[in-house]
């Protein structure tokens, strides 16, 4: 797949990698894209990391508006990518 492909090349050069799927500020429901991001995440290697945020789509604190998210949310990745 792409993903192992893109892992691979940075594996080789040192380089982490990590994917991260945003949440997106909608009602809580399967959608269309959902159904999408749950296939692809299937097929992915289990040893490349991926933060599904898609769970905390109703944290409005970590949105700046409708479209983007805030500093706050950068926070969550960065923890969970134990970044400091």
């Amino acid at each position: 797949s792409i993903t192992t492909k893109i892992e691979r090349l940075l594996k080789k050069e040192g380089v982490e990698l990590y994917f991260v799927i945003p949440p997106v500020y909608e009602d809580d429901r399967k959608s269309e894209v959902d159904l999408i991001f749950d296939k692809a995440i299937e097929g992915v290697d289990k040893n490349i990391v991926i933060f599904d945020h898609r769970y905390l789509r109703n944290e409005i604190k970590i949105f700046l508006d409708y479209d983007h998210l805030n500093s706050k949310y950068l926070k969550i990745v960065l923890k969970d990518a134990n970044i400091n």
